[in-house]
């Protein structure tokens, strides 16, 4: 594999450096009081820092880079492009810049006012068929679990206790879901006092920083040549029979990248649909992961253009179900888009252990195939697998 040197370094600042210390110390402090990522998936936890336009000047992770961007954008916009002081606001819809319904965002703005402060955890469930919220079988997105578009959990610094209320009937394990939430909202509450203290929590810091981060993205494609390159995949889901061949492409042009699919497939009644937000994330994956810090955010993103169709098995909308697309999709994109960014020469690094199939703390009805991801149980699944304590 190729890999393309920078003919000059820009030295990362130590404000940056301070900035991901600060952020990465958040993630592992949600990672370790969030009930469900201490018993399931960790792996879909990321805590970011955002200007007040929106734009991501730095993330705790860089998997769900383009993913979580897009979920704080459409939580703005939900609620006339802000969100002022003293509120909070959850989402975990897939089709808005969202994975799948178990991955919950919860959005703040920053104490003064000046930026806004983004959690995501992976819930254990929300409703749908299966305890789990995950269901191998489903053809629509409702057999996997409950929508919850942008919905605001506080207003004027007060909690909104029907919101909270909703969410607690629509889950079958209520005090997870709810030690969850707190988590992230105590995490963020910290994390706001924790960036203020360092005196990165301004807009001019987040101005130079993102400038920083300009510089370093310049000297990373500072040798890129233009050109396009292809390749061939397969989406394959064993439960149901989905076997899909795509082809994708990567054109760079000006320093500009641009993934497309010359023949999108269409969306599948299967779990392996992709929202936008997934795909995003999947593709620029190799990317993000050779990248140095200070270049992983909204930089980034306006580098790289997405090109997907709504409704399509990369672009999921309802009633698509989108459960595992995170896991057997999104692998299978960031394999196929690291074999392009060799071929272009862009750098790239590991990357594969954040799209790997997660430890469950309870099982799932597979099917007879022997590569199965679910062992197939017997007897009434739906009745037998609740937790104890789990809501039937």
């Amino acid at each position: 594999m190729s890999i393309m040197m920078p003919s000059t370094q820009v030295a990362a600042s130590p404000q940056m450096g301070e900035l991901v210390r600060i952020l990465r110390h958040a993630d592992a402090k949600l990672r370790r009081s969030s009930p469900s990522t201490a018993l399931g998936d960790d792996r879909h936890a990321v805590v970011g820092l955002f200007d007040e336009t929106g734009a991501v000047v730095a993330l705790s992770r860089r998997a769900w880079l383009a993913s979580l961007a897009a979920t704080v954008r459409s939580v703005l916009d939900a609620f006339g492009g802000t969100l002022p002081v003293g509120e909070l606001a959850v989402s975990n819809d897939p089709y808005a810049g969202g994975t799948h319904v178990t991955d919950f965002t919860v959005v703040r703005p920053l104490a003064g006012g000046t930026g806004y402060l983004a959690a995501r955890f992976h819930t254990l469930d929300i409703g749908g068929e299966q305890l789990g919220s995950i269901t191998p079988r489903a053809a629509e997105i409702w057999e996997e679990g409950v929508l919850v578009p942008p919905l605001r959990l506080a207003r004027s610094g007060q909690a909104d206790f029907d919101a909270a209320t909703m969410l607690d009937f629509n889950s079958r394990l209520p005090d997870v879901l709810r030690g969850d939430l707190k988590a992230a909202v105590r995490t963020l509450d910290e994390l706001d006092v924790a960036l203020a203290t360092a005196g990165l929590g301004g807009r001019d810091a987040h101005a130079a920083l993102l400038e920083e981060a300009r510089a370093r993205m310049r000297d990373e494609l500072a040798e890129l040549q233009d050109g396009s390159w292809s390749t061939t995949g397969r989406i394959h889901h064993c439960c149901t029979g989905v076997d899909v061949p795509f082809e994708l492409k990567l054109t760079v042009a000006a320093g500009q990248l641009r993934f497309a699919f010359p023949v999108e497939p269409a969306g599948v009644k299967a779990f392996v649909n992709s929202s936008a937000g997934t795909t995003a994330s999947a593709l620029l994956a190799p990317l993000a992961a050779g990248l140095p810090d200070a270049a992983c955010n909204a930089v980034l993103l306006d580098r790289v253009t997405i090109a997907t169709t709504p409704g399509s098995l990369f672009h999921a909308q309802a009633p698509l179900p989108t459960g595992y697309a995170p896991y057997i999709t999104a692998g299978e994109l960031a394999r196929r888009a690291a074999e392009l960014a060799g071929q272009a020469g862009l750098r790239v690094a590991p990357y594969e252990h954040w799209f790997a199939l997660p430890a469950r703390p309870f099982s799932l009805p597979g099917c007879d195939d022997p590569g199965c991801p679910f062992p197939k149980v017997g007897g009434d699944t739906h009745k037998t697998r609740y937790a104890p304590g789990a809501r039937s």
